[in-house]
């Protein structure tokens, strides 16, 4: 239990700053703790370091979490961008990120929940003549969604890494954006109905496939033999690593309880710190990384302009 539920535990990483738009306002005075703790419906994954807030080891007289389970964690995006179908919610970075865009009333918390290899994920059949990137040109690359943050990791990464130009890709898709509103490039096209990202690849329908774990799908390989050893000196070189999923709350609950933004960034620190793992936390820490896929999203057509990180992290 966070005795002290404002204050991160000895050792849990560098707090929010005190320009951050979630921080409690000056003058605010001695809190009142509530009599009866906010019950927030919440969805999100199960990873080592959400385990302790899942099993009450990590609890808040503040708030109870009401944990809705969702598997895969991305089908609950789209009721959350567009609906608002739970109190709190993880959240793919460029969903938020289109959602601010469209007008969703979704607030950030700046923790991080998931982050994965995109180059990992990159994947092709083992017959396949394809074994560096900048052979893709030209080529048919399946992806679950556009807007999906994995597939905006890898463009970026292989524009800047291989200088592959990304106007010479074809796309297919096999659904839409979870954000309602958006469309799709014309270098999109969408996969048949009942068609699958792994069965299309396997047919030869499609020359590579991007978001596939490669440990669900051992009859494929990754296009770069030693795909997460590449990406790595692309992390090493531009100091960026990805990441790809964050948590958000409906707005309208901070405004009513503005301490709840930093009651929940300090459960998720004090859970990660339980378990001695998890990614980072915190806006100046997440900035460098935010602020790339940002550009990213813009460069590739996903958003119509560059948001900043203080947008994804605030009330507005």
């Amino acid at each position: 239990m966070v005795t002290d539920p404002l204050q991160r535990p000895p050792g849990g990483g560098a707090r929010r700053e005190p320009t951050d738009p979630l921080q409690r306002p000056p003058g605010g005075g001695a809190r009142r703790e509530p009599t009866v703790p906010l019950t927030l419906k919440t969805a999100i994954g199960t990873y080592p370091h959400t385990v302790p807030l899942k099993d009450g080891s990590i609890t808040s007289p503040r708030v109870c979490l009401e944990h809705v389970e969702v598997v895969p964690a991305n089908r609950a995006f789209r009721p959350m961008i567009n609906q608002l179908s739970y109190d709190v919610s993880e959240m793919a970075l460029v969903t938020l990120m289109l959602g601010k865009a469209f007008g969703r009333r979704v607030t950030g918390v700046p923790v991080i929940l998931m982050q994965q290899s995109a180059y990992g994920m990159l994947m092709v059949r083992p017959d396949s003549p394809l074994r560096d990137p900048r052979e893709l040109a030209g080529k048919t690359i399946g992806v679950r969604s556009y807007s999906q943050t994995t597939g905006v990791w890898l463009r970026g990464q292989l524009n800047e890494q291989f200088g592959l130009d990304l106007s010479a890709l074809r796309w297919v898709t096999f659904e839409a954006s979870h954000v309602d509103g958006y469309v799709d490039p014309p270098s999109c096209t969408r996969a048949p109905d009942g068609a699958t990202l792994a069965g299309m690849l396997r047919a030869g329908e499609i020359d590579a496939a991007a978001g596939l774990e490669p440990a669900e799908y051992p009859d494929l390989r990754t296009l770069m033999p030693n795909a997460v050893a590449v990406e790595e000196e692309w992390i090493v070189a531009s100091g960026i690593r990805p990441l790809n999923h964050t948590l958000v709350l409906r707005s309208d609950l901070v405004l009513e309880h503005p301490w709840l933004g930093d009651e929940l960034f300090d459960m998720v620190g004090a859970a990660k710190q339980r378990v001695g793992s998890g990614p980072p936390d915190g806006v100046e820490q997440i900035r460098p990384s935010v602020e790339v896929l940002a550009r990213y999203a813009f460069e590739q057509g996903v958003t119509e302009r560059v948001l900043t990180i203080e947008e994804l992290y605030s009330t507005g």
